[in-house]
């Protein structure tokens, strides 16, 4: 397609004003994220904005960037559009009033998500909606194992003054990668509180083998 003349004719090729950008974090659904689509497109719809709010090269590059950008030193993987990650959630003992609750939930979460920041947008929605089971579900094996289980979890959410404002609904919130290395990634959640100070939160989140998925292998609040 970049080699046919329909695509060459067009004005904003033949202006260099072709940009990319994940369009399935930033523009095909409203999400957190809505306030960086807009920083985005301004960034790209005026050059003398372009950089202004730190998108450029980091969210969005012009087609000619692209494969620098692709090739960058620390650059993460490119990741499988589309495909399900499995979580898969241990098989709990079968005389216990805790194994009768999860087994009453599916013991393996699927889901699909191109971007980690897109995982966790989906697990702190879930804390939101109060679907502990699910959002258990989310974390690594390991991480469910330090956590007992989901109604533990419930517990420790509802019970910290800190994690009970990221989970309440009323609580504005902005999530975006801040740094990958060695397989891992920190997703930033900023929480801005209705009565009270501002919170960040740092989501680690692996991905899971072959490459197809992710799972939160902890949270710790940043000081």
């Amino acid at each position: 397609m970049l080699e046919s003349m329909e695509w060459l004719n067009l004005a904003a090729v033949k202006n260099a004003r072709v940009y990319v950008a994940d369009g399935n974090l930033f523009f095909n659904r409203s999400s957190c994220g809505v306030v960086d689509t807009a920083e985005i497109v301004a960034e790209m719809a005026w050059p003398e904005l372009k950089g202004l709010w730190g998108h450029h090269g980091k969210h969005w590059v012009a087609l000619d960037e692209l494969d620098a950008f692709c090739d960058r030193e620390g650059a993460r993987p490119a990741s499988k559009r589309g495909t399900a990650g499995l979580i898969v959630a241990e098989q709990p003992a079968a005389n216990s009033k805790q194994a009768k609750l999860e087994d009453a939930t599916s013991s393996v979460a699927r889901v699909s998500f191109s971007e980690p920041s897109e995982f966790v947008t989906c697990q702190v929605e879930l804390l939101r909606s109060e679907s502990f089971e699910e959002a258990f579900l989310m974390n690594s094996a390991a991480n469910r194992a330090r956590l007992g289980s989901a109604l533990k979890f419930e517990t420790v959410v509802k019970s910290n003054p800190s994690f009970a404002a990221l989970a309440d609904p009323v609580n504005a919130y902005k999530c975006f990668e801040d740094a990958y290395a060695n397989g891992k990634h920190t997703i930033e959640v900023r929480v801005q509180a209705a009565m009270g100070d501002g919170l960040t939160f740092a989501f680690e989140v692996s991905e899971t083998e072959g490459g197809v998925g992710f799972a939160t292998e902890g949270v710790r609040i940043v000081c």
